[in-house]
C-alpha cells in the first residue's frame, strides 16, 4: 500500500514557544508537536536560513531559522514519529520568486566561489544534521526556485549560472548521502506554464527525485479535479513523484490586529482576505469550509499513486506579539520597506487563541 506522507510546515514553532504561545486540543494545553502527532501528522518540513540575525545579533523574526533551530525541531518532530524534509533557502531570510538575497557572508563572492561556497555548505549542514540524528529523508536545495537563486549571479534568464548553483547543491547532497530525495520547488501553482518551461530547460541537467508545487485554492480559479489533472500531467511528462510541499485554506476573514499590537501601516493584515471568495469546489472561507477543504484535499493526496505527500505551511502561526514575517533588521537586510505582522494567522489549523480547529480532524481521520 502506498506510503503518503501528511506534513506541516512548523518552521515558526521555537519563536512562538519563547513568547508564550499555547496550544489546545478539546480544551486541554499541550505540547504542539504532540497534538500534531497525535491527529496523524507524520512528516513535518523546516526552512533553513544561513545566519538569519544582524551584526547585533538582532533576529530577523519568521521563526529566525538558524541550524540550532532546526535541529530542535527536528529533533522533536522525529521523536514523535515523523520524517523530516529540510528546505535550504539558501539566503540568511525569505527566498522566494520575487527575492534571493545572497547571505551576508556571500555577498561578495565569485560566481566559482558561490558554487564552492554552495557545495560545502550544504554538506556541512547535513553533516551537523546527522550528528544531531537528525539526517534528513528530504532535501529541497533551494526556495521558490521559479527565478533562480543567489542573484544577481544565479537570477533567470541566466540559466547556466544558476544551474551550476542548483547543480553545487545537488552534487553537496548526493556527496553526502545518495538516499536523500531531492525536491525541486517552483514558485507558481502546477498547471502554471513556468513548470514546464523550467523542467524542459533543467529536467535532464539536474539529478532530483520529486517535483514540488504549490497549491493555496483561495489564490485559485480553479479546484481540486483540475490540481489532480495537473499533477498527472506533470508526473507522465517528467516521470517523476509530485510533493505538494506547501498549502494551506483560510477559516476565517476576522481581524486579528488587536492581537499584534502594531500600528496600522506597521502590519501586512491577512494575505487571504476576501469574504466573498468561493472556490470553484464550493468551500467557503468558514470553519465548515476549511475542514471540507482539508478532508478532501488528503483524500485525493492519498488516493494518487503520483502522489508521495503534502504539507500544510504554517499551521501554527497564530497572531502573537512579536511574531512576525519580519523585523527593521530583516527589512534592511532585504533592501525593502514593508509593514510586517503576520499575514497567514487566518489560515492556521488553530483559532488565534490557539484552539485547534476542526480541519485538524482531517489528518486523524484519513
Amino acid at each position: 500500500m502506498k506510503k503518503t506522507v501528511k506534513g506541516v510546515d512548523i518552521s515558526t514553532l521555537l519563536e512562538l514557544e519563547k513568547l508564550h504561545t499555547k496550544y489546545y486540543d478539546n480544551g486541554i494545553c499541550g505540547d504542539l508537536v504532540n497534538i500534531l502527532a497525535a491527529h496523524g501528522v507524520d512528516g513535518v518540513r523546516i526552512r533553513l536560513w544561513n545566519s538569519p540575525f544582524d551584526s547585533d545579533g538582532i533576529a530577523y523574526g519568521g521563526g529566525s531559522d538558524d541550524l540550532i533551530t532546526v535541529i530542535e525541531i527536528a529533533k522533536r518532530c522525529k521523536a514523535a514519529g515523523m520524517s523530516f524534509f529540510l528546505d535550504l533557502h539558501y539566503s540568511d531570510f525569505w527566498a522566494d520568486a520575487g527575492k534571493q538575497t545572497k547571505p551576508k557572508a556571500w555577498k561578495d563572492y565569485s560566481m566559482s566561489k558561490l558554487c564552492d561556497a554552495v557545495k560545502r555548505y550544504t554538506i556541512s549542514v547535513l553533516e551537523y544534521l546527522e550528528a544531531a540524528g537528525v539526517c534528513p529523508d528530504m532535501v529541497q536545495p533551494g526556495n521558490e526556485i521559479t527565478n533562480g537563486l543567489l542573484w544577481p549571479e544565479g537570477k533567470f534568464p541566466e540559466y547556466k549560472s544558476a544551474l551550476k548553483l542548483i547543480n553545487a547543491a545537488i552534487e553537496g547532497i548526493r556527496s553526502f548521502n545518495n538516499n536523500i530525495k531531492i525536491v525541486l520547488h517552483l514558485s507558481a501553482e502546477p498547471e502554471h506554464p513556468v513548470y514546464t518551461e523550467f523542467m524542459d530547460v533543467f529536467g535532464k541537467e539536474l539529478d532530483y527525485d520529486i517535483i514540488g508545487i504549490s497549491y493555496f485554492p483561495y489564490k485559485k480559479t480553479y479546484g481540486l479535479s483540475i490540481l489532480e489533472k495537473n499533477i498527472l500531467k506533470l508526473a507522465e511528462l517528467y516521470n517523476k513523484p509530485i510533493c505538494l510541499v506547501e498549502t494551506a485554506m483560510p477559516y476565517t476573514t476576522e481581524d486579528y490586529a488587536e492581537r499584534e499590537k502594531l500600528r496600522e501601516r506597521a502590519r501586512k493584515g491577512m494575505a487571504a482576505k476576501n469574504a466573498e471568495v468561493v472556490l470553484n469546489d464550493g468551500y467557503e472561507i468558514s470553519v465548515e469550509g476549511q475542514k471540507e477543504y482539508l478532508t478532501k484535499l488528503i483524500s485525493l493526496m492519498m488516493s494518487m499513486p503520483e502522489v508521495m505527500g503534502f504539507y500544510y505551511w504554517e499551521p501554527a502561526w497564530i497572531p502573537v506579539v512579536g511574531s512576525g514575517w519580519a523585523t527593521s533588521a530583516s527589512l534592511k537586510y532585504l533592501g525593502v520597506s514593508e509593514p510586517c505582522g503576520n499575514e497567514w494567522a487566518n489560515q492556521a489549523l488553530f483559532d488565534y487563541e490557539g484552539n485547534a480547529l476542526p480541519a485538524l480532524k482531517a489528518y486523524t481521520n484519513s
